[in-house]
């Protein structure tokens, strides 16, 4: 079970937890603000994807559960960067599809393209894995987090009881 990434993550302290969110935007524009405080992107990043989603629809939301706010705003970005957001409410997109609400949000930025379609390609790797999805859905706050990377690979396993 590879948490490599989320290790990364936890390290660099690009997370966040939070209970709810009145919308999307409220939503995205949290997820963004650890890669803002870190000066890994400035806020028109966060208006880039709200132009974006305007433009193109709810792209972002990707799959039930998992939202990946990113866009094509490579002046708003200073250094290729990933960010973790857990909602333990999950967040509505598109009201027309009330089953792609999302949970866990990943910020991808990237100085150019091709850069950020390394970040989606190494994200992509940790997400098809169901049970780290499921870990992570299960996660309610930052001690979670710690004891799902440090502590307790137990809740990744099958034989755990």
């Amino acid at each position: 079970m590879d948490l490599s990434l989320l290790k990364e993550l936890y390290e660099k302290g690009l997370y966040v937890f939070v209970d709810t969110f009145s919308d999307w935007k409220e939503a995205v524009a949290c997820a963004c603000q650890p890669l803002i405080q870190k000066g890994y992107i400035d806020s028109g990043y966060v208006d880039g994807i709200y132009k974006n989603v305007e433009k193109n629809g709810f792209y972002i939301f990707i799959a039930p559960h998992i939202c990946i706010p990113h866009c094509g705003a490579y002046e708003s970005v200073q250094k290729n960067c990933l960010s973790f957001m857990k909602c333990n409410s999950p967040v509505l997109g598109d009201p027309d599809e009330p089953d792609m609400a999302a949970e866990l949000f990943f910020v991808i930025a990237a100085e150019n393209e091709g850069k950020h379609l390394e970040e989606i390609q190494r994200l992509a790797e940790m997400l098809e894995n169901e049970k780290i999805i499921a870990a992570l859905l299960s996660l309610q706050n930052e001690q979670d987090f710690v004891k799902l990377l440090y502590g307790n690979e137990c809740l990744l396993s099958e034989t755990c009881e």
